[in-house]
């Protein structure tokens, strides 16, 4: 989280009006509840990293996997992704990575955190050299089913990565059947499905074209929307080696 040493920045949709994003693998319809002692939901909130002010959102799923995007000024800096377990009203995790757009590497953290369910959470996050704390507030709109008829169009967006930043066309189709070309030609495809019937979270899947690319990976994570007509993305390597972050808008 140390925007000290960040080469790279995506821009970002305005990170209050977000709707709900939320984690790789396909969530059950009995677990998709968002249960009075958990933490799962999506929440936005400000953080405090190496002297530094930060808006984050952070998203809990149900199944303990969580993803925060921090960002300044409306310009994501990176995507923090770990799994971490919860008991009544705390939270706790040990093996956080926080992947800095443009950083080439990232940055391991453990994180612990207390909260209301569906009303508030407060926490820190420790790395090597300092710790970070944060606290945000429940956004209830994670609650909404997510529906692939309403994403369904083309869009335009920015995309971060370890190794930095491009941007992308994008289409998707009624069926959540994605495709899409960066600005330095990589091609990708992939599909999206709803994670449940009763949260606003899709589940991802995008494959790098290797013919386009400079490489033909498969990264899995979670998307939902933001704002009017806005996407976000999150997805991570099987290995959680590197990560991949996306906005998009409608033209």
């Amino acid at each position: 989280m140390q925007l000290k040493s960040i080469r790279f920045a995506v821009a970002a949709a305005v990170l209050t009006t977000l709707q709900a994003c939320g984690g790789g693998g396909g969530g059950s319809e009995s677990s998709a509840l968002v249960a009075d002692s958990s933490p799962e939901g999506a929440w936005g909130g400000t953080a405090l990293s190496d002297g530094e002010t930060l808006d984050i959102v952070l998203v809990v799923l149900e199944n303990g996997q969580y993803y925060g995007v921090y960002a300044q000024g409306g310009a994501a800096y990176g995507l923090l992704e770990g799994t971490g377990t919860g008991s009544r009203t705390s939270f706790s995790s040990s093996n956080g990575r926080d992947f800095g757009f443009g950083e080439l590497d990232f940055s391991p953290f453990s994180l612990t955190a207390t909260f209301t369910p569906k009303l508030s959470i407060s926490g820190s996050a420790k790395y090597s050299d300092f710790t970070a704390t944060f606290s945000a507030n429940y956004d209830s709109t994670y609650e909404t089913a997510a529906s692939l008829s309403a994403i369904a169009g083309s869009y335009s967006g920015s995309a971060g990565s370890l190794e930095g930043n491009s941007t992308f066309n994008l289409t998707i189709d009624s069926s959540g059947a994605l495709a899409g070309t960066t600005s330095t030609g990589c091609q990708v495809s992939g599909t999206l499905s709803p994670r449940n019937s009763t949260t606003a979270v899709f589940n991802l899947t995008v494959t790098y074209n290797s013919a386009t690319c400079d490489t033909g990976v498969t990264v899995k994570g979670i998307a939902g929307r933001s704002g009017p007509g806005g996407l976000i993305f999150a997805a991570t390597l099987p290995d959680r080696s590197d990560a991949f972050y996306a906005v998009a808008s409608r033209p």
